[in-house]
């Protein structure tokens, strides 16, 4: 069954209550929802399988879109609505089964980046993941967030699931990176923060350097060792290869101040900041 309609005595009253929609027909690649003006609906617009589910008294096949719209038929037949349903999303699955084809190798990408924030080899830094959140939004504008069992291997399910997540959960994601590298560089880089400095450096001087933000803002009294975390964050930069000496900028409230880092940085790690 191709097509079906709302019966004429429920289509005059479904019309007075603002229900305009009152066909819909499956095309080879979607399908045609009839009203004033019929609109095409292709099955890669469609975010979940259709749905059959009651209005009133009436029955109603529900579509869920990509852009989070529904639309609905209101007023077919329970037993003509579900025999379409089940036609309907038989073509939708293999449809979508062709898209995530199509998708494959930004699938894959996008989940490896996801993978690797389980266990990040650098300061997850919001600048570092706004591109990929881009390149996640495009995507889920092309395919579906959420797939029923059975259309994609394991595989995609999996790699599906974890750009999921992290789209929709970037903060919730990103925090738990950071927090899992943390704990990770600090055990890795302990001998370099023993030795940096003529003592070694306190937790929180340690966690001022790795931390890689954007922007970083550490508030420090006098005496506290600030000019160490800033020899220590220019050496750190440079010895993980994180930065060159000539991308580095160096700014205090003196001269004598300055030419002190300078000469403490070279010493430590032989390369001349400015």
């Amino acid at each position: 069954m191709n097509e079906i309609d709302r019966s004429r005595s429920a289509g005059l009253v479904l019309s007075l209550l603002g229900k305009a929609n009152r066909a819909i027909e499956l095309q080879d690649l979607g399908v045609r929802i009839w009203a004033r003006s019929p609109r095409d609906i292709a099955f890669r617009e469609i975010a979940a399988p259709l749905k059959l589910k009651k209005w009133l008294w009436f029955n109603v096949v529900s579509l869920q879109l990509l852009d989070s719209s529904i639309v609905e038929v209101v007023g077919i037949k329970r037993i003509a609505a579900e025999d379409f349903v089940e036609l309907a999303n038989g073509a939708w699955r293999r449809s979508i089964s062709g898209l995530f084809d199509e998708f494959d190798q930004e699938l894959t990408d996008l989940s490896k980046v996801a993978e690797r924030l389980s266990s990040p080899r650098r300061f997850p830094a919001a600048c570092l993941l706004e591109p990929y959140l881009a390149q996640a939004s495009a995507l889920f504008s092309k395919i579906p967030t959420a797939v029923p069992e059975g259309i994609l291997d394991c595989e995609r399910e999996q790699a599906l699931k974890a750009i999921t997540d992290f789209y929709t959960h970037p903060h919730k994601i990103r925090k738990a990176a950071v927090r899992s590298f943390i704990i990770s560089e600090l055990e890795e880089q302990r001998a370099f923060f023993d030795r940096i400095e003529a003592n070694p450096l306190t937790p929180e001087q340690r966690l001022a350097v790795v931390t890689d933000e954007d922007a970083t803002l550490v508030l420090a009294g006098a005496g506290s060792g600030k000019t160490s975390v800033i020899v220590a964050k220019a050496a750190y930069l440079i010895e993980r290869g994180l930065a060159r000496p000539d991308e580095i900028l160096l700014m205090a409230f003196g001269a004598q101040a300055a030419e002190g880092m300078a000469g403490r940085i070279e010493e430590r790690c032989g390369a001349p900041v400015d």
